[in-house]
């Protein structure tokens, strides 16, 4: 029997955005228009969030970055049958 998380994830998968927006709506009561935070948004709200978890979140925004970046760096050679790679 799959969990509700695991039969949300699987929804997102087949039917991507359409499950995001669907799932955004039922869980936070939120339409998206768009994924996207406009400039003036984020600007709408910078002068709103304290110091310390701004500089919080702009560490993680680098840290997922370099993680990331380092990923597409990486080669990966499976071999998944004789000869084939």
């Amino acid at each position: 029997m799959k969990t509700i998380a695991q039969q949300i994830l699987d929804e997102v998968k087949a039917e991507g955005n359409k499950s995001v927006r669907k799932f955004t709506k039922q869980f936070a009561g939120v339409d998206l228009d768009a994924f996207q935070v406009s400039r003036q948004e984020k600007e709408g709200v910078s002068g709103k969030i304290n110091e310390r978890l701004k500089a919080s979140i702009q560490q993680a925004e680098k840290n997922i970055y370099k993680f990331h970046e380092a990923q597409r760096e990486l080669k990966i050679e499976v071999e998944t049958m004789p000869g084939e790679r």
